[in-house]
């Protein structure tokens, strides 16, 4: 197998360019940095697109049947494309997948995302509306890129178990009228602990400093408060959000 030595290679040049947000919603493809993120991927039936090996680093064998599309580069052409200061000595390009608006109306139990901006945040975020088997999640306008390389990690694989996609905030009327009911997180709601969801709803969570928009707080139905100690003034976005998320696998 060739190496790739040098920096000017087209193919190169592409797969660098995709550090950026605007590259790559021109082209509809991110990178993924780590094994066990390729590794869920394929698991949940998303294939890569290309993938790129550190020279001298050994393709691992989940990977063996894509050797038709996977690139060997130098040390110094691999460190120009990763974007982690300690990668596993391998990338893979994916195309954009998002879920469709209406596979989601299908749905029950949704978390809509206004506005979060943290990366890390975001990640978590997805992370655990996974592991408790949320139908869905709807990225709000003002939202970190979804294929931002640190939210990619943080999510460890959980962005290919769930379907997500990019809204309006107008567009949540679509879901209400589905017979979706929409609550909001926010200071001064009910209290989670008591609080009898609907089967089907949607939670807002707000940034990380101005909380819910008031588009969305102007569509919501009701607000809910997750009740914490008096000394602390409010909880992180991420967990906040696997608070409730929790709560609503119970139902």
């Amino acid at each position: 197998m060739d190496i790739i030595t040098s920096l000017e290679n087209k193919l190169v040049k592409e797969l660098i360019s995709l550090q950026s947000k605007k590259q790559r919603h021109k082209t509809g493809k991110f990178l993924l940095e780590s094994k066990r993120s390729i590794e869920e991927a394929i698991i949940y039936k998303t294939e890569p697109e290309m993938l790129m090996i550190r020279e001298g680093f050994d393709v691992p064998e989940f990977l063996l049947k894509y050797q038709q599309i996977t690139f060997v580069v130098t040390d110094k052409v691999f460190s120009k494309i990763s974007t982690t200061e300690n990668s596993q000595g391998i990338i893979a390009v994916y195309k954009f997948f998002q879920s469709k608006l209406n596979n989601l109306l299908t749905k029950d139990k949704l978390l809509y995302l206004d506005g979060i901006q943290d990366p890390g945040n975001l990640g978590t975020i997805i992370r655990s509306a996974a592991a408790f088997d949320l139908g869905g999640i709807l990225i709000g306008p003002g939202t970190v890129d979804l294929y931002n390389d640190k939210v990619l990690r943080s999510t460890l694989g959980g962005i290919f178990a769930i379907p997500i996609i990019d809204i309006k905030t107008e567009e949540l009327k679509l879901f209400k009228k589905h017979g979706f009911n929409i609550i909001g997180a926010t200071l001064g709601g009910k209290n989670l602990k008591n609080y009898n969801f609907t089967k089907k709803i949607i939670v807002g969570i707000g940034n990380e400093n101005k909380g819910l928009s008031q588009e969305f707080i102007s569509l919501a139905d009701d607000f809910i408060t997750i009740e914490i100690s008096d000394s602390m003034e409010s909880l992180n976005a991420s967990v906040a959000a696997s608070i409730i998320l929790y709560e609503l696998n119970s139902i």
